[in-house]
């Protein structure tokens, strides 16, 4: 009978849990294209690299 107690804290840990996530979580960071340096890959330049 002492299943009933640690099933309800157990669910109230999960719904506490649950909801911080959905209220307090971090905003998602948008992708800033200017950090890259360029989209293509000189193979050249690695190349020489790996040498």
């Amino acid at each position: 009978m002492r299943a009933h107690p640690v099933v309800a804290v157990a669910t109230l840990i999960l719904v506490g849990v649950g909801v911080k996530l959905t209220f307090f979580s971090a905003p998602m960071a948008a992708a800033d294209v200017r950090s890259t340096k360029s989209a293509s890959i000189d193979v050249a330049e690695i190349h020489r690299e790996t040498i």
